[in-house]
């Protein structure tokens, strides 16, 4: 299995709101076979998101994922992503997080996160 674990940030709370209110979230898959993948969103040590979908071969319709929103809470939060391919699984990741006014305060991409080669 291969996973992508993005590095730990921090939502701080402004004007009694969290600073980042959501999180677009989009993987394409750059690897010839198929996989299913599951994408978790984790906040202040939970889960407070899941997301399982099936990602065709590169190229193909249904090779990308596109998450549009992700709600954050107040606190540390970070990324998962899940893949049911052995060994490594070329992907791109792209996540933008935005404001209360969805403006986009900060682009994460791939080398955000870190590959871990699970097998088993």
């Amino acid at each position: 299995m291969g996973v992508y674990y993005s590095d730990m940030f921090d939502n701080p709370v402004t004007d009694g709101e969290p600073l980042i209110k959501a999180a677009e979230l989009q993987l394409t898959n750059l690897y010839d076979h198929g996989a299913n993948v599951l994408i978790r969103l984790i906040c202040d040590g939970s889960v407070a998101a899941e997301h399982l979908y099936k990602l065709n071969p590169k190229g193909q319709s249904q090779s990308v994922v596109r998450i549009p929103e992700l709600r954050l809470a107040s606190g540390p939060f970070c990324f998962q992503v899940f893949t049911t391919i052995t060994g490594h699984h070329p992907v791109e990741v792209l996540v933008h997080l935005k404001d209360q006014q969805r403006t986009t305060l900060k682009t994460l991409r791939t080398d955000a996160f870190k590959e871990v080669d699970v097998i088993t």
